[in-house]
């Protein structure tokens, strides 16, 4: 059960609903918070919903993941959790949509005593059977007697910034950053009230930025992590106002070695899949971890 992220464990059910809740008030959402706290714990003392495995799925690969540490959690229930104004509800195994029910239940209650209301408008449900990799039928589940909107397990949702899909497939997330690059390197070429230095600045912080910020979960191939460096090395030859064809180690070459520094996709990509491997995927609440323990 899903309230915008989702998740699964092997050969069980997984199920999600996303949700837009809107606050008590704008100017204080910190009242928003200590009306939505209640309802985590809440979620979280039912013992329904996602249940930490006893095994990380970065054990053994690396060492400082702390297999004890998952083990002490293995009685705790997660199965909500919540961003800014988004909440999520997660229920995993062959119960999930009886969960899915009672949860679905408990946030009626909530409402009811914090005088929060979920706009049903942005709220999406959907379940995946991964022993399968057939959708589950979802229709039991309902809010306030209405059935959720659903979402096919292979259409992307937005989670934290990043377009994933119920079967893992980033292909959503790859043409959202290209394209989301493209245009800006487009807008800067034509920003001709910019110094050279400004807009070699602007192409770090405004384009390599947007790759950057998914790059350490999204499996990008070496072909793909070149054309991502190809488009850097375009925006800056733009920036110099110099032919796209200009040679282009003159861009990539660091600047010790007589060139402008361009980043390279490649050596992002690794430090941030390193940066997260010893952080958040060792976290049993990282969503793409529970992913990727389902579809171990």
């Amino acid at each position: 059960f899903f309230f915008q992220a989702e998740d699964g464990i092997r050969d069980d059910l997984v199920t999600g609903v996303q949700t837009c809740a809107l606050p008590i008030c704008p100017l204080s959402p910190s009242g928003f918070l200590i009306a939505i706290d209640p309802l985590l714990h809440a979620a979280s003392a039912t013992g329904l919903g996602w249940r930490l495995p006893a095994t990380s799925p970065m054990h053994g690969v690396s060492t400082a993941v702390r297999a004890d540490a998952a083990q002490d959690r293995q009685a705790d229930s997660d199965p909500a959790s919540a961003f800014v104004d988004d909440l999520n509800i997660l229920t995993i195994g062959p119960r999930a949509i009886c969960e899915a029910l009672l949860l679905m239940r408990l946030v009626e209650l909530w409402e009811e005593w914090s005088g929060v209301r979920v706009n049903f408008g942005k709220s999406t449900c959907t379940a995946i059977d991964y022993a399968t990799g057939n959708p589950v039928d979802t229709s039991a589940i309902t809010y306030r007697g209405r059935p959720l909107p659903l979402l096919l397990p292979s259409s992307p949702f937005r989670y934290l910034g990043v377009l994933l899909t119920m079967t893992l497939n980033y292909r959503y997330e790859k043409d959202r950053v290209m394209e989301a690059m493209k245009e800006r390197v487009e807008t800067l070429a034509q920003a001709q009230n910019f110094t050279v230095a400004q807009r070699e600045l602007l192409l770090r912080l405004a384009v390599v930025s947007v790759f950057r910020y998914s790059a350490g979960i999204v499996p990008w191939t070496l072909p793909e992590l070149e054309d991502v460096t190809r488009l850097w090395v375009r925006g800056y030859r733009a920036a110099w106002n110099l032919p796209q064809g200009t040679e282009a180690s003159l861009f990539r070459l660091g600047r010790k070695a007589g060139g402008r520094g361009c980043p390279s996709a490649f050596g992002l990509c690794t430090t941030e899949r390193s940066e997260e491997h010893t952080s958040e995927l060792q976290s049993p609440d990282h969503l793409v971890c529970r992913l990727l323990l389902e579809k171990k």
